[in-house]
């Protein structure tokens, strides 16, 4: 069965009023990064550098000034083996991948 609603969901107010779906064949849900740690998803983009932040982040903690528990969601993510779409592969998350930049600007002529 073809996918029929995709929703992506942003880190602003109303996020948590989507429907609490994971896993259906005709609908899946969206999210950003550490947004995993509040919700299942079937897909999570990452537009950061994650490399950057396992570089700055205290990994006893996981707390970064700016991101508290920010580097909690890689294991989330890596349990749930659900896509990784950030700005490479990382070997530490197996389901990561590039994001389709070249593709998508293709896409919508931008």
């Amino acid at each position: 069965m073809a996918i029929t609603k995709v929703y992506i969901l942003g880190k602003g107010a109303g996020w948590d009023d989507a429907p609490m779906i994971h896993g259906e064949s005709d609908r899946q849900v969206w999210g950003l990064n550490d947004h995993i740690m509040s919700r299942p998803f079937d897909i999570i983009f990452e537009p950061h550098d994650v490399e950057w932040w396992k570089e700055h982040c205290d990994e006893d903690t996981w707390y970064h000034k700016t991101a508290p528990r920010y580097l909690q969601h890689f294991k989330k993510v890596n349990e749930m083996e659900i896509p990784y779409l950030t700005l490479k592969h990382y070997d530490f998350i197996p389901t990561s991948k590039p994001y389709p930049v070249e593709e998508i600007c293709e896409s919508f002529g931008i």
